[in-house]
């Protein structure tokens, strides 16, 4: 529950969401069970394919916190890139500061 808020992209945001409220539900997360309990299209197309790769029906906390970990480290990289771009152009020197030290931030956060 803790790890949802940092999700700034809403799609996973909602994914999160309901992964919890299906867990809570539930206690146990199975798999096929899961995404025959999402209603919405969009997100379950998006759960298929995230999933598709995957043999597991069972998951457990710590695969759950391995997504949570890529998720956020594929955010931190469009978000560095974001960054980059924007230091290109931006002509405030204060800003580009600001901005090459939000990137060795993410950068930081990134690794752990």
């Amino acid at each position: 529950l803790k790890k949802i808020g940092c999700f700034d992209d809403e799609i996973h945001r909602n994914i999160a969401n309901e992964i919890m409220y299906y867990y809570e539900k539930n206690k146990t997360i199975s798999l096929a069970d899961f995404i025959s309990f999402i209603n919405n299209s969009e997100l379950k197309d998006i759960i298929m394919n995230i999933v598709s790769d995957s043999a597991m029906d069972e998951l457990n906390i710590d695969i759950m916190n391995e997504y949570v970990k890529c998720v956020n480290k594929a955010m931190a990289n469009n978000k560095i890139k974001e960054l980059k771009l924007k230091m290109k152009t931006e002509l405030d020197v204060d800003k580009k500061l600001k901005m090459a030290e939000k990137i060795a931030e993410l950068k930081k956060g990134s690794v752990e």
